[in-house]
């Protein structure tokens, strides 16, 4: 019975925002991702809990229709893999900037992607398809604008940002 629940366990994306000679040493030391204390970066507001938004959001903004294997909601170099239940990626502060940019601007184009020609399409699919249903658009919405703030404060602070997907911390 543990087992199908362990299986069914939620993977969300936590980002992390570090300054750059801390990443450097988690790069050199992986087995200290290990010691990272996501519970408490949350309550201290440099880690933002982006939930289990982190995937549709990285197909929308970096995948087309698939996963990507980077991109800002995924980071761009991978870290040591010390933990199956968790991937741990970076993305270095020079590219912070970069990246803030690009989600910003993905949050302007963001409703578009979501638009569907209600002339021709059963009512039903067009939630479906538009993100109406269960108001999927505005979380995902809502989720993105948070992740662009929080990337715009470590591109500010001259941070690099660490990214952890994996089952809730």
């Amino acid at each position: 019975m543990s087992s199908v629940l362990e299986a069914s366990k939620p993977i969300v994306g936590v980002y992390i925002r570090v300054a750059g000679d801390e990443l450097d040493g988690l790069r050199q030391h992986g087995e200290r991702l290990a010691e990272v204390d996501v519970a408490r970066a949350i309550e201290d507001g440099r880690a933002f809990d982006l939930g289990r938004a982190w995937e549709p959001l990285a197909v929308l903004i970096d995948g087309g229709v698939r996963l990507p294997e980077t991109g800002p909601t995924l980071g761009e170099i991978p870290l040591p893999d010390t933990d199956p239940r968790v991937a741990w990626s970076c993305i270095e502060a020079e590219r912070v900037p970069v990246l803030a940019t690009l989600l910003g601007d993905s949050c302007r184009r963001f409703g578009a992607l979501y638009f569907v020609d209600g002339e021709d399409t059963d009512p039903y699919m067009m939630d479906t398809r538009t993100g109406g249903y269960r108001g999927n658009r505005d979380y995902l919405v809502k989720k993105l604008e948070l992740l662009a703030r929080h990337f715009v404060v470590a591109a500010e602070a001259g941070e690099a940002m660490l990214v952890r997907i994996g089952e809730r911390p």
